[in-house]
């Protein structure tokens, strides 16, 4: 369904969940990701596109002030605070897989510390 609309996206990236490669068959992989839904909502996809194009780590943004207003009591989504995550006394753990095509090592290596 996302990928219906950001076609390009997806197949350059594989979000479909098989990426076409010289090792892969071509026509079969085509079929498979159109038969497959992505492994992330609308929503996700639409707030990484938004993280990228601002390069600011914010909540959402619903792109109106009165619904942004509503949901976090500012026009503006707010920024997101790494720095309260220890707070938390939460265990996290981070999975990056080597061939991941959106997790670039510099930006892994920066969210990690």
């Amino acid at each position: 369904m996302v990928c219906s609309f950001l076609h390009s996206f997806c197949e350059e990236n594989g979000i479909n969940a098989v990426p076409v490669t010289a090792e892969v068959n071509e026509w079969r992989t085509r079929i498979k990701n159109t038969r497959e839904g992505p492994g992330a909502t609308a929503k996700q996809l639409l707030h990484y596109a938004q993280l990228i194009s601002t390069g600011k780590f914010t909540q959402f943004d619903y792109y109106s002030d009165k619904e942004n207003k509503k949901r976090y009591g500012t026009k503006k989504p707010p920024s997101i605070n790494l720095d309260k995550i220890p707070d938390t006394k939460v265990p996290i753990a981070m999975f990056v897989g080597e061939f991941d095509p959106l997790a670039e090592e510099e930006d892994t290596r920066a969210l990690a510390q």
